[in-house]
């Protein structure tokens, strides 16, 4: 694993003190520039500069307005990856840019990342992570979350895959929703991330054991249980067909939308019109139903998807053939 440490506490505070914004264009002769991965405590965090060839690069042209750079530096995301310790839970946590993708939030799990200029300086990239900051723009991203259980008892491996940036070179990348259609990362050769968790017990704390940046090619396989599924859980995210009502398409977006709108119709007639009023509370009920049969239906599913996971999490897991070789990576249905 090739990991680099972070700057000291004394060498951090002085480069706070010193906030020089990051350049439109980052110097090229600059010879400290941060690696791929950065141990910020080790089997705990870790930082991951992870390229990203092709896409625009956003630069701040003043607190208010963010341009578009023509033509785009080579330019990288940053990604945190966390356990979580400051929270009594009774399941180790992985978190992601402050984000829990283990065990994985519930949909939409918006996540954000810095975008910041491929040879960024180390110092540059300490100010991002040690808080707040004027430096970089913040992107939204479209993704591929998966839990592979291995063959060893007690590891796992994450694997987390930006699959594209839902924006449009021509809009703010601050405004994500004024996007028409995102950019797609496409290609066997692009990287992602993958890590390697090992809890040695029920009652052990989870660490981080091995960080990679590797060509999806290159990444981790999923072996096929005694069943016949293959050991891993796949969950893909779009934030383009998401909005506040839900996820589009689906019914329950669509109910999400008349409570609404009934909501709406409520506050603009019915205190004047009692007509109204009765047809409102009769909307109101049905829904209700509707909505309570649906989350019955839904829950029922998320039960079903947490077993999953939680099988491939328990220490105890027998289900593993022997090894194999070439088993292609399934794409498993988006979330619903």
């Amino acid at each position: 694993m090739r990991v680099f440490p972070v700057l000291s506490a004394v060498s951090a505070v002085a480069v706070t003190a010193d906030r020089t914004p990051l350049n439109r264009w980052a110097d090229p002769n600059v010879p400290f520039h941060a690696p791929e991965i950065t141990i910020v405590e080790p089997n705990k965090a870790y930082v991951v500069k992870l390229d990203c060839p092709g896409c625009p690069f956003a630069v701040k042209d003043t607190n208010t307005k963010v341009l578009w750079q023509q033509p785009p530096q080579e330019n990288a995301l940053r990604l945190q990856f966390t356990v979580d310790t400051f929270h009594n839970t009774p399941n180790p946590a992985l978190l992601l840019n402050g984000r829990r993708i283990l065990p994985l939030d519930p949909m939409p799990l918006n996540i954000n990342a810095w975008q910041v200029p491929a040879n960024i300086t180390t110092d540059d990239m300490t100010l991002l992570w040690l808080g707040p900051t004027a430096w970089g723009v913040q992107l939204p991203l479209q993704y591929e979350h998966t839990v592979l259980r291995t063959q060893e008892s007690g590891a796992i491996w994450i694997q987390f895959d930006v699959t594209g940036l839902p924006l449009s070179k021509t809009n703010d990348p601050r405004f994500p929703y004024l996007a028409v259609q995102p950019i797609h990362l496409e290609g066997e050769d692009r990287k992602l991330v993958q890590l390697l968790l090992r809890q040695q017990n029920e009652t052990s704390g989870m660490f981080i054991e091995d960080v990679q940046v590797v060509a999806r090619k290159e990444r981790a396989q999923p072996f096929r249980m005694k069943c016949g599924r293959l050991a891993m859980v796949q969950t893909s995210f779009d934030p383009a067909k998401w909005d506040k009502y839900g996820k589009l398409g689906t019914s329950a977006r669509l109910q999400s939308l008349v409570v609404s709108k009934t909501g709406d119709l409520w506050s603009d007639y019915v205190q004047s019109n009692m007509f109204v009023f009765s047809l409102t509370v009769l909307l109101a009920m049905g829904m209700v139903m509707l909505r309570l049969k649906y989350w019955q239906r839904q829950l029922e599913e998320e039960e079903s998807d947490v077993d999953s996971e939680n099988a491939l999490l328990s220490i105890g897991y027998e289900d593993a053939p022997p090894a194999y070789a070439n088993i292609p990576v399934i794409k498993i249905e988006e979330y619903d």
